[in-house]
């Protein structure tokens, strides 16, 4: 366990993209409490997101 002034100035050390989220909860409960913060962090994140979306293959007129 670390103090909230100890994460805060790792924060602001840390380079850019950041993010910080703070999560109300106990150790018990924590990991319940954080997973849509944590979810929603990992679907921004994810490279597919950062791609365009791909063309559609053409069409070809020929039998396969």
């Amino acid at each position: 366990m670390v103090t909230r002034a100890s994460v805060e100035a790792l924060f602001e050390r840390a380079s850019e993209p950041k993010t910080l989220v703070s999560v109300a909860s106990d150790h018990t409960f924590a990991g319940d409490n954080s997973r849509s913060a944590v979810l929603q962090w990992l679907g921004a994140m994810h490279p597919r997101r950062a791609q365009p979306p791909a063309a559609e293959p053409p069409l070809i007129d020929a039998p396969l």
